[in-house]
């Protein structure tokens, strides 16, 4: 959106802050039976640690952290993956598809002087993902398991980067929905096919994935502007402007607290009429 266009409302901190309290179900927590939608309306629970994404849900959803795990691992309706700046997440496993799409490598590209590091070109890597994601046979595999088939061939300094418990290599494989985490075996993760673990997977186009990802952050953390976004993204080049533009038929201008930024003009009315509650948020 344009710098010069007009402020739609004049809003204050408490008034986002309570907002964004009632979209993130702090105020009061879903029923059990809304666990995945509760994850899919607050756009994934960050699980570089795990104990804190599970705790992140059972604190907006009147859940136990056992049931997170059953959701994850028995029902399979969250999924764990590498997500928005290359971390861990849980998302919905019926937004896995939308997420990845959105992450099309139409938006980023590893720089040369990380394909100089790890000793290959850009279609090699490309060959590599391709590989590491055909791996996997149905079943839950370990990285040394991975490593059995797709490291033929490499050089140590590949398989080496494959065992890195970062993610290395993994992560592209990720972002393009050829991977996900499955079951921990005894002390070992394992990684499985989103498609066939999943059972259902429906595709989307990138740039529309893109905007539908944007709408999602708004309605959870909106106000915001577009760098904000990209920051929640990754950063990744132009991917801010693109969503901004694409969405700007759904947004307004704000100002809180005399700072501009953007929110989607259907919720407008709902962050108008923000008040406080009474309940206790933090002790």
């Amino acid at each position: 959106m344009k710098a010069t266009a007009p402020v739609a409302a004049e809003l204050t901190s408490p008034q986002v802050n309570m907002f964004r309290l009632q979209r993130h179900h702090l105020i009061r927590r879903a029923p059990q039976k809304d666990l995945a939608r509760v994850v899919g309306e607050i756009c994934g629970a960050q699980a570089q640690v795990m104990s804190a994404a599970e705790m992140q849900i059972a604190v907006r959803v009147d859940c136990t952290v056992e049931e997170v795990r059953k959701a994850l691992w028995k029902d399979r309706t969250l999924v764990k993956t590498w997500l928005m700046r290359g971390t861990l997440h849980l998302i919905p496993a019926a937004d896995l598809p939308l997420y990845t799409a959105a992450m099309s490598t139409r938006w980023v590209k590893p720089s040369n002087a990380w394909l100089k590091f790890v000793g290959l070109n850009e279609t090699e890597l490309t060959g590599l993902v391709q590989t590491i994601g055909g791996a996997l046979n149905g079943h839950p595999m370990t990285r040394e398991e991975i490593i059995a088939v797709a490291g033929k061939g490499q050089s140590e300094k590949i398989r080496e980067w494959l065992k890195s418990g970062w993610g290395g290599f993994l992560k592209p494989v990720a972002r393009q929905g050829l991977l996900c985490f499955g079951p921990s075996r005894a002390q070992n993760v394992t990684f499985v096919r989103p498609r066939e673990w999943l059972g259902e997977w429906r595709d989307f186009e990138p740039d529309a994935a893109l905007l539908e990802v944007a709408r999602r952050y708004l309605r959870a953390y909106g106000p915001a502007t577009k760098a904000d976004f990209a920051r929640w993204w990754g950063n990744w080049p132009g991917i801010g402007n693109a969503a901004w533009s694409g969405l700007a038929g759904e947004l307004v201008t704000v100002s809180v607290d005399g700072l501009r930024s953007e929110m989607l003009a259907a919720d407008l009315p709902k962050m108008a009429s923000a008040k406080s509650d009474q309940s206790v948020v933090l002790l």
